[in-house]
């Protein structure tokens, strides 16, 4: 690299180069013969810009080529969404997780006005639209929300900032940094979540409707899918349908079309065995995606078969309401095909204190029956009272 004369600064960067290991103050002066006090000064300004480094040995300081990173190499390990215009708008970088996220290869995009960079987004047409209130040449901080994705979409949460950038000739432009906030949020309203819902079983009265409220609490954390809540008995497991939630078009296009109310239906197993131990999960598990299979067999093969073409249906996922050994409830989530279940562990969590709660209404309906039966028997004679609660 050929550097001018005129250009001491530069002579010494080019030194330093062929350099690497350092030269001191007195040898940088002694081979371009400049003043001493001179080069003193360039290197002090060359250590603003970030050009050279120095190492002490003692009174002496030996310089070297800054070390430095590329920019664009730290930003492309970034998880955050990062990108750069010019103050045209015009797209110079972006990152994988930007490009990956909102469906772009850089190849294509690069050089575009932001205008004109369409997005794989629902309801985001064009990037303009979501980086509008960044774009302004001015240090900016604004939240962002996204609806990503089709079907099982998922709403992102994020924080964004619009840095002023001046670039190496001197232009000037703005680099955006979408700080992806969601996992974070998510994990706020999942702790509400369970405060909430584990107060409101507590609270609940035993002329409500438990099993709808289950199955309505499970729909908020998983909506594009339907959710059965049965009613188990503890000693014959006996499963009878007792509430229904979820995607209304699922619920309404599935029984509608095996021709039975949504609620009250009985199930055996003796033709499913596989589904007894699978019912006393107390995680939730990928069960068996044949709607045949998941309704125990009970309604004509082909219906089964047709009604889960008709309707998109994918994955399936159940768990049992357990307590203390015993089962109380299951809970069945059937999502639209290409969806993923999300909340998991809340989910699971949630369905823990339902079983719980499940439990201790049982446990209240027994004693009540037994009370019931005791008045019953002193009422009339045949038993003192002491044989009643032994009996009972």
């Amino acid at each position: 690299m050929e550097v001018s004369d005129q250009d001491p600064a530069g002579r010494i960067k080019a030194l330093l180069a062929e350099n690497r290991r350092g030269l001191t103050i007195s040898e940088i002066a002694a081979r371009l013969d400049i003043n001493r006090n001179r080069v003193s000064t360039l290197l002090s300004l060359l250590e603003v810009t970030g050009d050279v480094e120095y190492t002490t040995f003692g009174k002496a300081r030996a310089y070297y080529p800054a070390r430095r990173i590329p920019a664009a190499a730290l930003l492309s390990l970034s998880s955050d969404l990062v990108c750069t215009f010019d103050e045209s708008g015009t797209l110079l970088f972006g990152n994988e997780t930007f490009l990956s996220f909102f469906g772009l290869r850089l190849v294509d995009v690069r050089g575009r006005k932001v205008d004109d960079i369409p997005t794989t987004i629902r309801d985001i047409p064009l990037l303009s639209t979501l980086l509008s209130d960044l774009l302004t040449g001015r240090e900016t901080v604004c939240e962002l929300t996204v609806l990503q994705g089709t079907v099982g979409s998922r709403t992102v949460h994020f924080r964004g900032k619009g840095i002023p950038t001046i670039f190496e000739d001197g232009g000037r432009g703005t680099t955006v940094i979408l700080e992806d906030l969601t996992a974070e949020r998510e994990y706020t309203r999942n702790l509400e979540f369970l405060a909430r819902t584990s107060a409101q079983l507590a609270d609940m009265g035993d002329d409500e409707n438990i099993y709808q409220y289950i199955a309505d609490r499970i729909a908020e954390l998983a909506p594009e899918s339907m959710v059965g809540i049965s009613s188990v008995h503890p000693r014959t497991h006996a499963v009878t349908l007792a509430a229904v939630g979820g995607d209304r078009a699922l619920l309404e296009g599935l029984f509608s079309g095996l021709g039975i109310a949504p609620d009250g239906a009985a199930f055996t197993m003796e033709n499913t065995p596989e589904a007894a131990p699978f019912l006393t999960k107390s995680h939730l598990e990928e069960a068996a995606d044949r709607l045949y299979i998941q309704l125990f067999r009970m309604f004509p093969e082909e219906l089964c078969d047709r009604l889960q073409d008709q309707l998109s249906l994918g994955k399936n996922y159940g768990m049992g309401c357990v307590c203390r050994g015993g089962l109380y409830g299951s809970v069945t989530i059937r999502l639209k095909k290409g969806a993923e279940l999300r909340h998991r562990e809340t989910i699971e969590a949630f369905v823990r204190q339902a079983g719980i709660a499940l439990q201790r209404r049982h446990m209240r309906e027994k004693l009540q029956l037994a009370e019931e039966r005791i008045y019953k028997l002193e009422s009339s004679g045949d038993i003192r009272k002491d044989d009643a609660i032994r009996h009972a």
